[in-house]
């Protein structure tokens, strides 16, 4: 009887809703399928291969990563975004797919093509032209968006600390969170002028440690008053930028929370980024498959844990095999109690919203 009400409710909501929200209705399920909340990687060369094309369709994956050689090549970018898109004259009640890219400039860039180059965060930051920066990226967005791109992992917002560090060598802008925050502002309009979503990244910041959470978890001492001075300052300017997504670094910040690293913690995530810091975006993890997380918990737990505490999105490149192991540790959690049905569709329908701003929107009315 209650599942009968709840899906009586269900249809009075979708009908209220009309057209205009339409993507919404398409994930609200009373059988919510996990996967509308997680982006996952893919590497295979297009044409996809059928096995992977039916695991997106049933499972409703939320979008894709392009990731590896093939995607260097912007023509096969641009072949398996449109083949990606017709997925949904097939399934119509797919909701249309986040396809995002690393592509951040320098060294850090998906895709190879002379149209594509832009220079790294540490040349921008050296040039210390903000103007040129929004060139910068809205040329790139623009490109992005040609090839069917609409979400891009950047920029980096990281505050150069004192020592160096492998993994963000040549990706920050500056070791002056002034010059970070105007800056990283300036870059995320420019791909807001051309339609792409632009991510925030790595909250609360990744710049006080040397250490590459790829394969262990760095563990950091800084105060909150020391964050407050430097770290959070370029996450405050993306803010009231209107960035749609802020990616959580897998760090533990002790003095903020000593059990949990901040991909995983409510009190960064509901505490700091949502409540205090006014966050109404999108907040999605780092890639959940990092050893740094899934040596300590796995991929399944760790994408519970990463929901529990406010993730809207979760990011994972893992095999096929694995990302279907972890659905399925999350639909036990809902089915448990663990995770709140209602608090994940209005997660969705955050994401709804969001995904209607910025894919084109004749997905919508198919």
């Amino acid at each position: 009887m209650i599942r009968l009400l709840l899906v009586f409710f269900l249809c009075l909501l979708i009908q209220y809703l009309g057209d205009e929200n339409r993507i919404f209705a398409r994930s609200l399920s009373p059988d919510l399928k996990p996967g509308a909340l997680v982006i996952m990687g893919v590497t295979d060369p297009p044409p996809l291969p059928e096995p992977l094309l039916r695991f997106i369709q049933t499972q409703h994956i939320s979008g894709v990563l392009l990731l590896g050689r093939h995607y260097r090549d912007p023509d096969k970018v641009k072949q398996v975004s449109t083949q990606l898109n017709q997925l949904l004259e097939v399934v119509p009640q797919l909701s249309p797919l986040w396809i995002a890219v690393d592509q951040e400039g320098g060294r850090i860039s998906q895709i190879r093509s002379p149209s594509l180059k832009a220079p790294s965060l540490e040349t921008l930051g050296e040039i210390g032209s903000i103007e040129y920066a929004f060139d910068v990226s809205m040329k790139l967005g623009r490109e992005l968006k040609r090839l069917g791109v609409n979400l891009n992992f950047a920029p980096v917002l990281d505050v150069m600390g004192t020592t160096y560090s492998s993994v963000l060598d040549q990706r920050q802008i500056s070791t002056d969170p002034l010059m970070v925050s105007l800056m990283g502002k300036k870059i995320i309009q420019g791909f807001e002028a051309a339609g792409i979503a632009s991510t925030a990244k790595h909250f609360p910041g990744h710049g006080e440690t040397a250490l590459d959470s790829h394969h262990q978890l760095p563990i950091v001492y800084t105060t909150r008053t020391e964050l407050d001075k430097r770290a959070l300052r370029p996450f405050y300017a993306a803010i009231d930028a209107g960035v749609p997504f802020v990616m959580m670094s897998h760090l533990k910040y002790v003095d903020l929370d000593p059990i949990y690293s901040a991909s995983l913690s409510s009190r960064h995530i509901q505490s700091l980024l949502k409540s205090e810091m006014g966050f109404t975006g999108l907040v999605i993890t780092d890639d959940l498959s990092m050893k740094s997380i899934t040596t300590q918990y796995g991929l399944g737990r760790a994408a519970v844990l990463s929901l529990n505490a406010g993730v809207d999105v979760i990011l994972t490149t893992d095999r096929l095999s694995k990302v279907r192991v972890m659905l399925e540790e999350i639909s036990l959690a809902i089915e448990s109690g663990e995770l709140d049905v209602m608090d994940l569709n209005q997660r969705l329908h955050n994401q709804a919203q969001l995904k209607r701003q910025y894919i084109d929107h004749s997905y919508f009315d198919m």
